[in-house]
């Protein structure tokens, strides 16, 4: 029953606008950067992807000119100018790499188009953190993840045509995403989170906080990228091994979209998040040994990652008096500093010994378990916050259901704790009662409640719970 209704519920909530704009956004981004071959780099690194590269100075630009932008106005993605100019830079900048490609434009202006590039991918970066504000943050998981891996599929396909084929459709999927884009902001003008219920989260990260977090994670991710993956030029199209890191990458955010429906999303960055992360940064030891395996889960880690920034970012928009423009263009504007910092760092070091792989996977892993004692350190708050704000919603819904199967005094105290997780011999240690005293007890709950086990005891509080917002009880909660 509970997988039913949400995935009725995921079904309610599909904007698809909203997917289908992605899906072409993300297509043209596998396109845009499918000019080089990914592959382990050696002991000394052969230089970063010159189209990424040179996209960082134009996201920065974007990012920054995004960040200055007025608070009080209208999100930036309402506004059809920013969508125009955005979107004109995009097909300037990719036309001009395929006749670069193609050798009708000299190879000098690679630099040019790739800031140019890069500069209409800057606003999209803002557009989509605009669009996610207004969501659950599940279902930002779940937007984030199919955006990836319907996009890549979608670059497989076209891929497979002819160069001018391929350079018309990433034309009309610029023009298909701004179009849609224009079209959903335009929506959200004076109703923010007009697209999908409104997400209320507790979050005490302050924003100097979240942006300084951005800039080292960053910094330490170009720094990676750098060191064990290198990138040569091809004139083939197809990136075999990168579309299978941006699949596995889609299919993770939408998988960890579907196992944290009734959880709260704060618990997600602890028990999947995190790991995953990890995974990426035991796979660069890995990578630097000459292992094949290890470079698509290292992308996958990496477009798993991708898509999690706009989690992060909903996440810092939580009770902030700082609009939700300002915050993204800052946060990504960080990041892509951050990364821009750490190549060049790698690329100023010559001669790089394979010692240094070491040295950096230590220094990464301390990062890690940094940011994992600053994480439960959070944790132990919003937990605290979490329990206050949902005492009230428990409690209602506990005394609908004593009420309405006229439960006694204790059948009603064990009925709480059961409600709770706690077991029989759990309960019976806690009101000091004999064990089978408390199995008495609970066999006539159920008997009372027409139930034979705790997740039918748990659908039906769920059911009484759900019925106090439709009876008009105003419950606050720290998340939707």
């Amino acid at each position: 029953m509970d997988t039913q209704k949400s995935k009725e519920g995921y079904r309610a909530a599909l904007n698809w606008p909203l997917l289908i704009a992605g899906i072409s956004y993300w297509g043209y981004v596998n396109l845009l950067f499918s000019f080089s071959s990914i592959h382990p780099s050696e002991a000394a690194p052969s230089g970063p992807d010159a189209i990424w590269f040179y996209s960082l100075f134009g996201n920065l630009v974007a990012l920054f000119l995004a960040a200055l932008r007025p608070s009080k106005e209208a999100h930036a993605v309402g506004n059809a100018a920013w969508v125009t100019v955005s979107c004109a830079f995009l097909v300037v900048g990719a036309s001009m790499l395929f006749a670069i490609k193609l050798q009708l434009l000299a190879p000098v202006l690679l630099p040019l188009a790739g800031a140019l590039a890069g500069f209409g991918t800057g606003f999209s970066f803002v557009f989509f953190a605009e669009l996610f504000s207004g969501m659950r943050l599940q279902m930002v998981l779940l937007y984030a993840g199919a955006h990836q891996f319907f996009g890549v599929l979608l670059y497989l396909v076209i891929a497979l045509l002819p160069p001018a084929f391929v350079l018309g459709f990433t034309v009309v999927l610029i023009l298909v995403y701004g179009f849609l884009f224009a079209r959903l902001g335009n929506s959200q003008k004076g109703a923010p989170g007009a697209l999908i219920d409104r997400v209320v989260v507790q979050s005490d990260v302050t924003l100097p906080v979240f942006v300084v977090a951005a800039l080292f994670v960053g910094a330490c991710y170009g720094l990676v990228r750098a060191l064990t993956i290198g990138f040569t030029p091809t004139m083939t199209v197809l990136s075999p091994t990168d579309s299978l890191g941006g699949l596995a990458g889609g299919a993770l955010l939408m998988l960890s979209a579907l196992l944290f429906i009734k959880k709260n999303p704060a618990e997600y960055l602890y028990q999947i998040a995190i790991p995953v992360l990890a995974l990426g940064l035991v796979t660069v030891p890995l990578l630097a040994s000459g292992i094949p395996v290890a470079l698509p889960i290292l992308l996958a880690c990496s477009s798993y990652f991708y898509g999690l920034l706009w989690f992060f970012v909903v996440l810092a928009c939580a009770n902030s008096t700082t609009s939700v423009t300002r915050i993204g263009a800052l946060s990504f504007f960080c990041f892509q500093l951050g990364q821009l910092m750490g190549t060049i760092l790698i690329g100023a070091i010559p001669d790089v010994a394979m010692g240094l792989y070491s040295v950096s996977v230590v220094a990464l892993f301390a990062a890690v378990v940094l940011l994992v004692l600053v994480f439960s350190k959070q944790k132990k708050s919003e937990l605290l916050l979490l329990k206050k704000a949902e005492e009230s919603k428990f409690e209602l819904g506990c005394e609908r259901v004593v009420r309405a199967f006229a439960l006694t005094q204790r059948e009603s105290e064990i009925f709480r704790l059961l409600a709770l997780g706690v077991n029989a011999k759990q309960i019976a240690k806690r009101l000091v009662l004999s064990e089978n005293t408390v199995k008495t007890h609970i066999r006539h709950i159920y008997q009372k409640l027409g139930i034979h086990s705790r997740s039918e005891m748990e659908e039906l509080l769920d059911e009484e719970t759900a019925a106090l917002g439709r009876d008009g009880a105003s419950i606050g909660l720290p998340f939707s």
